[in-house]
């Protein structure tokens, strides 16, 4: 039931910058349906994550330098489709409760959708 031209994931741990939708959103090119940036575990969400951080350089995902997109490497938040991308694969996602967030992601993905890595942060997971 969405509409526009754009689709975000959500949820009510996220905290978006100013720059949130702004920052995605210079990713996308013609050829490309997807664009992500990065996002810092904070507050209770580092408390909670610290030991699975501890080996990384960084409480930021995605966590290295290549952009590697991966389940343990992405949050919801870091995410901005294409209205046609996601509608096209909402089905995918919706029906799994866990991890819906990376399956939604993968759906985008294994669809053949290209996706821009923008290397700035936009919000945090809290």
């Amino acid at each position: 039931m969405a509409r526009g031209d754009y689709f975000v994931r959500m949820n009510d741990d996220n905290r978006p910058y100013h720059d949130f939708l702004a920052s995605p959103l210079s990713g996308f090119r013609e050829d490309f349906e997807g664009s992500y940036a990065r996002v810092v575990f904070a507050n209770k969400a580092r408390q909670f994550w610290a030991p699975y951080f501890a080996d990384r350089w960084s409480y930021i995902l995605p966590s290295d330098h290549l952009d590697h997109l991966h389940s343990d490497n992405i949050d919801c938040i870091n995410v901005m489709v294409s209205m046609g991308a996601a509608k096209a694969r909402t089905d995918t996602a919706d029906r799994i409760a866990i991890g819906a967030d990376w399956r939604f992601l993968e759906a985008v993905l294994n669809g053949g959708a290209k996706c821009a890595f923008v290397d700035r942060l936009i919000g945090e997971k809290n």
